[in-house]
Parts: C-alpha cells; structure tokens; sequence
C-alpha cells in the first residue's frame, strides 16, 4: 500500500470515529514534527501559516496555489523525519 492511501485511509477513519478531532496547525516541517510528537493524530497546514513562514506577511494572497502545494508537500516530510 502507498503512503498517499495510507494517509488517506487514517484520515478517512479519523473522520468517521466519534469525538472531536483535536487538529493543530503547522506552518512547516519542524513544527509538524513536534506536534506529532506531542500526540497529536492530525496536523494542518493554512494559507496564513505558509504565507508567514514563507514571506513573513498575513495571508493577503501572496501564496500561489503551487506554493500552497510546495509548502503541503514539505510538510508531509514529517512523516521521514518523525522515524528517525
């Protein structure tokens, strides 16, 4: 099984158990890193959290969709990271 349909299937599951989902926000890799390491079972990425770590500015359309996707993509890094 690939880990895109690993991640995906967790968040399905996620999703469909009862309860609040308690989700953090990450703005990059490090961040992610700690807040899975804190328990945490799901981390997200926002456009304010990637405009600031990536400009320093509020999120005021300065990120493209390709760096929103840039920036998703370096955050899954977490999942390498977080192994070792």
């Amino acid at each position: 099984m690939t880990e895109q349909i690993k991640s995906t299937r967790q968040l399905r599951e996620l999703l469909e158990a009862p309860g609040i989902i308690k989700m953090p926000g990450a703005h990059d890799t490090l961040t992610a890193v700690v807040i899975e390491q804190t328990g945490f079972e799901s981390v997200f990425i926002s456009g304010f959290g990637a405009s600031a770590s990536l400009y320093g500015y509020p999120d005021l359309s300065f990120v493209s969709l390709n760096e929103m996707l840039g920036a998703n993509e370096f955050l899954s890094l977490r999942d390498k990271l977080s192994k070792h």
